[in-house]
């Protein structure tokens, strides 16, 4: 049994946002959301995690329980940066 998940989701502002950087905090584990703003990040280790996207105008974090060889979707709704 792994000790690893998968964690889905999108991320939107008024619309897809394609090209944002999410990443899983403490780990080297990346993607980038594509053009309908999704994203999928495989072998993320199981437990408490949290989760940045970063995006020329918009910055959010957030925690998501990831458990052992299962997919959990977390999906965004970011704002402009101070807006």
């Amino acid at each position: 049994m792994s000790k690893t998940g998968t964690v889905t989701g999108h991320v939107h502002a008024k619309g897809a946002v394609a090209g944002a950087l999410v990443a899983v905090l403490d780990t080297d584990l990346v993607a980038l959301t594509d053009t309908d703003g999704s994203f999928r990040i495989k072998d993320v280790p199981a437990g408490e995690r949290s989760l940045q996207v970063t995006d020329v105008l918009a910055k959010q974090t957030k925690t998501v329980t990831v458990l052992s060889d299962e997919t959990v979707v977390l999906n965004f709704r970011v704002s402009p940066l101070g807006g």
